[in-house]
Parts: C-alpha cells; sequence; structure tokens
C-alpha cells in the first residue's frame, strides 16, 4: 500500500546556562553544548486518517506540556491528541524540564518557546507529504543492561547481567516511489545516562551518536530515534565518557543498518490512532504523625545544607519537603484508593503498531504487551506523550528500589501497588483490540 509521508526536523539545543535533568547532584546549569539537540516528526497518512510521531533529545515532558502541545498543534494542523506520538529520548544531558523535582529550578521560558517550535515542526511535516512504502524491520542489538543488581541488602542501582534488557531494534523504512530513503525511524530501550551527572555539556548521548551516523550513511535522510521501555535498564556503561557515548551509538547504529538491509515485512492497510488515561491504583500514605517527623528531618536537612553551601543537598531536601507535604495533606484528608493518571497511546501503520506508554516503564511491559497483540509487530515506547513516574512490575514492586520507593519522591507521587501492571496490561491489549480488524 501506498503512504503519504512528510518529514521535518529542527534545532531544541537550550541556551548555555540553563539547568540540566536527570541527576540530582548537578550544582549549576550546562556550560557548553557537545552535540545538538533535535526534534524531529514523520507525519504518515492512508490517504483518509493521520498521524503525527515526534521524537525529541529531551529527558521528559509532562502531562501538561502535552496538553499545550496538543492545543498547539490541532490550531495549526486540526489533529486531535490521539493522532500525536511524542516520544522523548530520555537523555540526562538535556534541558531540566517540569515534572520531575530534585534538580534545581525549571525554567520558564524554554518549555514554552518549545511547545512553539514543537507545533511548527508538526505543521512543516504534514506540508511535506508525498507518496511513500513502507516497510517494517528487525534486528539484533544490545546497548544496555538490567540495572536492578541484587544485594544482600536490597535492590541497587548497578548490574544485573541476568536480568531482563533489550536484544533487539525495530526500524520503520519510508522510501519514495524511487526507491529513495525519506525517513528511518528506530526504537530500542536504554536510559540515556552514557554520560553521567558530572557531565555540563548538552548532548543527546548514545543516541545522538547513532543518528548522526545513520545520517552519515543515508544521507538526506531523516534518521529519528524512539525511546522504549528502559525503566530498569541502563546504557552500559554508566557515568562514562563521550567516547563511551560514541561507541554505543555506533553499535545502535550498526544493529540499525543490519535491520535496515533485510527484507522486511511491507505495511499495507489503514492508519489508525487511539489513546486512553487509565487510573492505576497507589498505596495510602503513611500517618500524618510519621509524616511530620520526616519533614521536621528534612527541614533540620535543608537547614544544615544551606549553611554548608551544598547546592546538591539543599536541592535534595527540597524535593524531600514537597513531596512529604503533599504525602501530608493526602493522609490529613484521610482520602483511601488512591490512583495515579496513567496515559496509553496507540498509533497502527497497517500491520505494524506503535504503543506509547507515560512513563519510565520496565521492560516487561514491552514483551508482555508485544505477546498480547493482535498486530503482526508491535513496538512498544516508554516516556511517550508525558513521563508520570516509574512503572515497575507486580514480581519487582514488593523486592523495592530507586524505581520503586524512592523515585517516587522525585516525581511527587504515592507508591505503585503490585496490581497496576495488569491494569495497565489489560488496558493495552483493549486499546490495540480496537484498532485491529
Amino acid at each position: 500500500m501506498e503512504y503519504q509521508i512528510g518529514t521535518a526536523e529542527i534545532d531544541v539545543t537550550p541556551p548555555v546556562g540553563m539547568r540540566m535533568g536527570g541527576f540530582g547532584g548537578r550544582t549549576h546549569g550546562a556550560v557548553g553544548i557537545h552535540d545538538p539537540l533535535r526534534s524531529k516528526a514523520i507525519a504518515i497518512s492512508d490517504g483518509d486518517a493521520a498521524a503525527l510521531i515526534i521524537t525529541n533529545d529531551i529527558l521528559n515532558v509532562s502531562y501538561e506540556f502535552m496538553d499545550e502541545l496538543n492545543a498547539e498543534i490541532g490550531k495549526r494542523c486540526g489533529l486531535a491528541a490521539e493522532q500525536v506520538l511524542v516520544n522523548t529520548s530520555h537523555t540526562h544531558s538535556g534541558p531540566l524540564m517540569q515534572g520531575i523535582g530534585g534538580m534545581g529550578d525549571t525554567d520558564s521560558v524554554y518549555p514554552a518557546v518549545l511547545i512553539q517550535k514543537l507545533g511548527g515542526l508538526a505543521e512543516m511535516a504534514l506540508n511535506d507529504m508525498q507518496p511513500a512504502r513502507v516497510t517494517s524491520h528487525t534486528g539484533p542489538l544490545q546497548v544496555g543492561i538490567n540495572r536492578r543488581e541484587r544485594t544482600e541488602d536490597g535492590i541497587i542501582l548497578g548490574r544485573r547481567p541476568e536480568g531482563i534488557v533489550d536484544k533487539s531494534v525495530e526500524v520503520l523504512r519510508c522510501a519514495d516511489e524511487n526507491g529513495r530513503l525519506v525517513a528511518i525511524w528506530f526504537a530500542h530501550a536504554a536510559h540515556g545516562v552514557t554520560l553521567g551527572g558530572n557531565n555540563y555539556y548538552f548532548s543527546a548521548d548514545w543516541m545522538g551518536y547513532a543518528q548522526r551516523v545513520l545520517e552519515q550513511v543515508y544521507p538526506d535522510t531523516l534518521v529519528a530515534y524512539a525511546q522504549g521501555c528502559c525503566g530498569n535498564i541502563n546504557s552500559d556503561p554508566v557515568g562514562g565518557t563521550f567516547e563511551d557515548a560514541r561507541r554505543l551509538g555506533t553499535r545502535a547504529a550498526g544493529g540499525t543498518m543490519m535491520a535496515l538491509e533485510t527484507e522486511g515485512v511491507e505495511l499495507s492497510g489503514p492508519v489508525r490512532c487511539a489513546k486512553v488515561s487509565e487510573q492505576v491504583p497507589q498505596k495510602d500514605p503513611p500517618p500524618v504523625a510519621e509524616l511530620d517527623q520526616q519533614l521536621a528531618q528534612h527541614d533540620q536537612m535543608l537547614t544544615d545544607a544551606r549553611a554548608a553551601g551544598d547546592v546538591a543537598q539543599v536541592q535534595n531536601a527540597a524535593a524531600l519537603i514537597a513531596w512529604a507535604q503533599m504525602l501530608r495533606e493526602l493522609a490529613a484528608a484521610g482520602a483511601t484508593e488512591h490512583t495515579m493518571r496513567f496515559d496509553i497511546s496507540a498509533v497502527t501503520i497497517g500491520q505494524h503498531a506503535i504503543v506509547g506508554l507515560a512513563g519510565e516503564v520496565f521492560f516487561e511491559y514491552a514483551v508482555n504487551i508485544a505477546e498480547r497483540s493482535p498486530f503482526e509487530r508491535t513496538t512498544v515506547l516508554g516516556t511517550t506523550n508525558g513521563c508520570i513516574s516509574y512503572l515497575p512490575t507486580a514480581e519487582e514492586i514488593p523486592l523495592g528500589g530507586y524505581e520503586v520507593d524512592s523515585s517516587m519522591r522525585y516525581y511527587r507521587q504515592l507508591w505503585l501497588k503490585p496490581e497496576c501492571e495488569q491494569v495497565v496490561l489489560a488496558e493495552a491489549e483493549k486499546l490495540l483490540g480496537s484498532l485491529h480488524d
């Protein structure tokens, strides 16, 4: 089947000096730009329905950001929210965005400018439509390692070589009527943490290197990377050098090229889109008295950090206070049956489905959703159309660890119950079923 494809790309690198997102220990803004941060759009239409897939070299975006962006795209292009899939690469060397605390003050100007830029990006892609064939490819690739290391003292952020990890790359190849490549879209799951918290240069990390290598091999082709379900997968290594990022990016580009040069599956059939906001169950907050004790401890921590001039600890204490205050308000209200909004989106192109989950999602979700999917191929992405918290599995929640417990202080959420996994899996399966003939 012949589709209509449009592409566009813009630079979204923030000004030097803006705070960076991803690590709580940073004490000041970026001092330079190592490589540009970019946003890219692929618009696709079957002649009746259209979808817009946007990728960004950014850590995360909030639901509030997405609401404003969807309104802007709707105003400019006439697309509904369910027709727009916005994925962030989760680079920890990009700008600090709203939605995660403990990393300093967020900038109010950059997000507003970014919304305008992405609205223009969408408009450019939709104005660039041309006939194209789309094929789906997959191949072997491993960039990351499972990070939930088991120790006698519990789960730590480390290395678990025997743990689940993404071992493939999924690729969409778009070519015009003459066979010329128009766009390459590829997805793989691994945190953008090759560069650690001691890096103060804006960078797209290994994902940026991968895109640039592919652009050299396939000139005049838009190359877009989408982050998968990387909640429990780190790049390997973590906190390394730009040379490490280059090496991983080159490996990812090589795996993508190997997949591209296979025959693939030519896609045919309609473009369809859907989106749902589900409520996943959360645990109750601690008692008010316990939270009052925590607040007193956090207040003292903040006082001591200010006296010592410890900027990182000031930021951490401020995040702890804000989180504990939120928990105290919930506990004082006496409410029960707490839930968290979790958005699930899907775009299907013929036999290939792309599912977007709004969080740092454990990779098991990608495996299980793909297994339940009625489509021939299913790619499951995290950090898509928002990033509200980590989403661990029911098996991992009782084990605790950063993703399960302490990360919630930065996302300012209650802890999740194990039942959240079945809620998300069931809703994703239902959503995909509604889009399948």
